[in-house]
């Protein structure tokens, strides 16, 4: 899935914890969710990631021994790119 042009918004705490455009939820822990800058594909963390930055956001979904969310059925084979 590939959003361009759209307003995301990640919800964090010391981690990315959930992604959403609007109201839809694309993504969340234990999913990992990874900001990129732009250009280069650098890894930006939480506490460097400040207002400006090109970035993309790529999400990964995480192994099935660890989603236990209600209704996953631990058999997700494709990735996620924000």
């Amino acid at each position: 899935m590939t959003i361009s042009g759209q307003h995301l918004t990640i919800d964090f705490q010391n981690e990315n914890l959930i992604a959403r455009c609007g109201e839809t939820v694309l993504c969340t822990v234990p999913d990992l969710i990874c900001i990129l800058e732009r250009d280069t594909a650098t890894p930006i963390n939480t506490e460097l990631l400040r207002y400006g930055f090109r970035v993309v956001v790529v999400a990964f979904p995480a192994p099935a021994q660890l989603d236990q969310r209600p209704g996953s059925s631990g058999r997700r084979t494709t990735s996620l790119r924000l």
